[in-house]
């Protein structure tokens, strides 16, 4: 059963470690080619200390840059998603699974009690790992 197998694994069995992460002063268009690069449909985004203060999500370049028509050159920290849902690493997937159907998200990022960003899950990792 599927159920059993998600309450075997903790997010950090499966998460990405240390995932590329940009800055609020990315441009939409380096940020878009970096997730073109690397294969990702969202970028966390961290401050110096590598602490979350948002995500970027291919979602949010349709609804935030496409369809209000602004620049490729404008600055991530206006049209990220700041109110990011997060996930700590010891939580079970079957947790991040929830959280994903709850707000309708693919990816969490996973920080630690600092709120410093360590991995980041998504359905794909899931997905991989059960198949």
């Amino acid at each position: 059963m599927v159920t059993e197998a998600l309450r075997r694994y903790r997010v950090e069995e499966l998460m990405t470690k240390d995932p590329v992460a940009i800055s609020p002063t990315t441009t939409v268009l380096e940020a878009a080619k970096v997730m073109d690069e690397i294969g990702v449909g969202a970028l966390p985004v961290v401050d110096r200390d590598r602490r979350l203060i948002g995500i970027f999500s291919e979602r949010d370049i349709v609804r935030r840059v496409i369809a209000k028509e602004r620049p490729l050159a404008t600055p991530i920290s206006e049209v990220m998603t700041r109110d990011v849902i997060i996930i700590g690493p010891n939580d079970t997937v079957e947790d991040a699974l929830k959280l994903m159907a709850r707000f309708n998200i693919r990816h969490l990022p996973v920080v630690d009690e600092k709120g410093v960003l360590i991995g980041i899950i998504s359905i794909k990792d899931i997905e991989a790992a059960l198949l």
